[in-house]
């Protein structure tokens, strides 16, 4: 980062909204932009850095040359045993959103009932029945938000989704399926975040860490 700096604003060059200040860490200066904003922004780190050598990493990448990429429609699921949240994007502005919770977790050892059962536990009492009972109501309810949603969802150049595989299966192995979403959808692309508590105030961050970028400048 020494050796190839990224380019400390000059003075009377107007970064407005491309180029917001989100805050300072240690020697390094952060400011994010939204992906619609990617295009001026590259142009303006090209302009500033020419003479330097770019390279890519791990964190980051820079293209040489104008962009079509803008922030499109697109579609966040996330799952965990006893919620999901659902929201779907165009152009940054939320469309529509729903959360769903369900008692499908034992309260005293905080595990859900899936996996009770999948370990060989009872399933007799009958708070484990309205347990097994919820997780189907829970899990076919995102199936029927799927079906509900098809013609905002259909659109949607991303899908991306959270949540470990057995809780996916119970979507997918629903009473009744979502026809036109399916696990094999080429659109899926996994949220790399462990999301404990779906709500919508993670949906919302979760929505904004998607459709953000972040340019670090050396001070």
């Amino acid at each position: 980062m020494q050796s190839n700096p990224l380019p400390v604003a000059r003075q009377g060059v107007d970064q407005g909204s491309a180029l917001p200040q989100e805050g300072f860490h240690g020697s390094m200066q952060q400011h994010s932009f939204d992906w619609s904003a990617t295009e001026t922004v590259i142009r303006h780190c090209i302009g500033e850095c020419q003479d330097n050598k770019w390279t890519t990493t791990r964190g980051g990448f820079m293209a040489a040359g104008p962009s079509d990429a803008v922030t499109s429609q697109h579609f966040i699921a996330l799952l965990a045993a006893d919620a999901a949240a659902l929201g779907v994007w165009r152009n940054g502005d939320l469309l529509r959103h729903r959360v769903l919770t369900g008692y499908t977790v034992r309260k005293q050892q905080g595990k859900a009932q899936m996996a009770y059962q999948r370990q060989g536990g009872g399933g007799r009492s009958v708070g484990a029945r309205i347990r097994k009972r919820e997780t189907r109501r829970l899990f076919q309810a995102v199936s029927d938000t799927f079906v509900e949603w098809q013609e905002d969802i259909t659109p949607c150049r991303n899908l991306y989704y959270a949540g470990v595989t057995r809780v996916w299966n119970e979507v997918w192995d629903s009473k009744r399926p979502a026809a036109t979403l399916t696990r094999d959808d080429p659109r899926w692309i996994k949220v790399p975040k462990s999301i404990r508590r779906p709500r919508f105030k993670v949906l919302e961050h979760i929505a904004f860490e998607l459709s953000h970028g972040r340019v670090i400048t050396a001070l």
